[in-house]
């Protein structure tokens, strides 16, 4: 049955698309995070442990919609 309890994990929080993109090829086990909802809530029941979380949220090209 998984666990409720968070694992300890690295936060990266690139600039670019380019750094996020490396940072998530360099490591199977990291997710990228936007908004969050629906996998910090699969991380708090213990279905996905990610090794690292990659934030875009400070990525320009990923902002707004055009």
């Amino acid at each position: 049955m998984p666990g409720s309890r968070l694992q300890p994990m690295g936060l990266h929080r690139p600039q670019t698309l380019a750094d996020a993109l490396g940072l998530l090829q360099s490591d199977e086990d990291a997710r990228p995070i936007g908004g969050g909802q629906t996998l910090v809530s699969m991380m708090n029941l213990g279905f996905i442990r990610p090794s690292a979380l990659v934030a875009l949220c400070d990525i320009a090209e990923l902002q707004g919609i055009e």
